[in-house]
């Protein structure tokens, strides 16, 4: 009789013991005491494996050698090596005998027997309990331990390492110097630099770093979850997600069950506080670029028309628009900004579609480009937009902090003296030592009074000085810019475009461009020219749409 044989451990642990080997060691002798020939090709072993589920690849290659012939008969240790369900084990059993295939437990009694098929059913239903219970235990051991404040898990994230119980101690989570200062150098760059996923995971490919999995390739996924791991902020989460199963339709099958995470409420979550590599500050501003970098990726562009793309919104009913190519009716064609909203069909309903008309983009990109450089190129305008940000209203002037300076000098020397009367007088024996600590606990507030209003006097000073400094360099800035802004390419005027512009109001003739920094604005002066039909002088430089077929400028600034 040729047979196969089957094993299975459920654990990585239960193999290094040694389980599978005792098994296949059973199975063989008891196969060389029958005198049954083993087929070399079918001694199937599954390692790591739940007896809970049948995608198994060692069961699935006995299952593939019965339908085969390959083998007469298969040997098995006990019915919970097959499956830990009964209804797993009904089911495999009844497909290998109806192929001709005998199922042989060493720890049961024949099959022939009634009595042996009561007990190989009631050892399926205990062996079934006996995992749930098992499963139960480990769970809440696992939720206590967590509890306790133990790092249970080997997985850590990266930049880390979990140091294993030593003694009384708990196992914990400690830095890895190493991995850590990459992770650190991953967040620099994405902030300082604003480099995406994949220039992150070229930069660190070329300078041979080993992947969190230790090879050399970096994937942008890894690096997202690195960007986006809030355990390097100093805490690590455990017990948020639950695993269950739901009903779900695919094609081919009428329906399967397949695992969902549903996150479980805050009061359930487990945290654990770890050294932590990175500062809030660092990683908040790392999560807004990661919109930007999505939002201005040139992957969402084939073709570089458009500067003031995802920069320009609808200022009637505020929608994003999109960029798109016309065609007149002269076969001239035309780039425009397209407000979202304007199409009545993705509105679902035409009475809610926006009436704004579309908004030429070339002639918008060169008037808000001319705007920026005006701007930027004049020192004043730089210099008073710091002062509006970042002056102190409490700033003093010169003048006025030498004199407070002075008069604090002369309050501390005041105050040294009264303390030196103070003691002179209790040696003499004029004043008693209760009235004495009584006036030198007022003393001693007046000192701490004179040491806050220098400290504050101090900073006001440190920060006219640092001001005065920063003026300056934007000062050398703006020269250093003048007249090279003109000569920039459009990947450069893009980048210029998104660190000082936040976006880009336009709603009839009016267009407002809205800075990332609060510039006093002054009149500028536009060529005027009346539109027809019109009493309002609009600029004759901005022809952003058309009136009736005509190219006639109907822009007009308000900025």
């Amino acid at each position: 009789m040729r047979v196969a044989l089957y094993a299975r451990v459920s654990t990585e642990q239960q193999e290094q013991r040694g389980t599978v080997a005792s098994q296949l060691a059973a199975l063989r002798a008891y196969a060389a005491q029958h005198e049954m020939e083993i087929c070399a090709d079918y001694v199937c072993v599954d390692d790591g494996y739940s007896g809970t589920r049948l995608a198994r690849p060692g069961l699935d290659r006995v299952r593939d050698g019965a339908d085969l012939g390959a083998f007469d008969a298969v040997l098995v240790l006990c019915p919970d090596r097959l499956a830990r369900k009964y209804a797993y084990q009904v089911l495999i059993v009844e497909e290998l005998e109806r192929l001709g295939v005998a199922v042989r437990f060493l720890e049961s009694p024949p099959p022939t027997d009634p009595h042996a098929q009561l007990l190989v059913q009631i050892q399926g239903v205990i062996a079934e309990y006996e995992r749930a219970k098992i499963t139960e235990r480990y769970r809440r051991g696992k939720l206590f331990r967590l509890r306790q404040g133990e790092a249970i898990f080997w997985r850590v994230p990266y930049g880390y390492r979990r140091v294993p119980r030593q003694g009384s101690s708990p196992p914990s989570i400690e830095i890895d110097e190493v991995t850590a200062r990459w992770v650190q150098q991953i967040f620099r760059w994405h902030v300082d630099e604003h480099l995406t996923l994949r220039a992150l995971a070229r930069r660190l490919m070329e300078m041979g770093v080993p992947s969190p999995t230790g090879g050399r390739r970096w994937g942008t996924s890894t690096l997202s979850r690195i960007l986006h791991n809030t355990a390097y902020l100093g805490t690590v989460t455990y017990n948020q997600w639950d695993q269950e199963l739901r009903q779900g339709a695919h094609r081919g099958q009428s329906r399967s069950r397949r695992p969902a995470r549903r996150q479980r409420s805050q009061d359930e979550w487990i945290t654990l506080t770890i050294p932590p590599l990175i500062d809030g500050d660092t990683f908040a501003h790392s999560q807004d670029i990661h919109g930007d970098n999505t939002r201005f990726s040139p992957r969402h562009l084939h073709e570089e028309r458009w500067l003031l793309r995802r920069i320009v919104r609808c200022g009637s009913c505020d929608a994003a628009t999109t960029c798109h190519q016309m065609r007149g009716r002269n076969g001239a064609t035309h780039d425009y900004y397209y407000c979202r909203r304007h199409d009545e069909i993705k509105v679902g309903n035409p009475a809610m579609a926006c009436t704004q008309r579309n908004i030429r983009a070339r002639e918008l990109d060169a008037f808000v480009w001319r705007e920026v450089c005006r701007h930027l190129e004049d020192p004043a305008t730089l210099t008073r937009a710091y002062a509006l940000l970042s002056t102190d209203g409490n700033a003093l002037e010169d003048d006025v902090a030498i004199a407070r300076a002075h008069t604090l000098d002369r309050r501390r020397h005041d105050l040294g003296q009264e303390e030196t009367r103070l003691l002179d007088a209790y040696q003499a024996g004029l004043i008693d030592l209760p009235q004495f600590a009584r006036r030198q606990t007022l003393l001693r507030e007046k000192r701490d009074r004179l040491a806050r209003e220098q400290l504050l006097l101090t900073e006001q000073q440190t920060a006219v000085d640092r001001q005065r400094t920063i003026c300056a360099s934007l000062e050398a800035f703006s020269q250093q810019i003048r007249g090279c802004l003109h000569d920039l390419s459009f990947e450069k005027k893009q980048q210029v475009l998104r660190l000082v512009v936040e976006k880009v109001m336009v709603r009839d003739h009016h267009v407002s461009i809205h800075f990332k920094i609060p510039i006093e604005l002054r009149p500028h002066p536009v060529p005027a020219t009346p539109v027809p039909g019109s009493n309002r002088p609009v600029s004759t430089e901005c022809d952003l749409r058309s009136i009736h077929g005509d190219h006639v400028a109907v822009m007009e600034e308000s900025i």
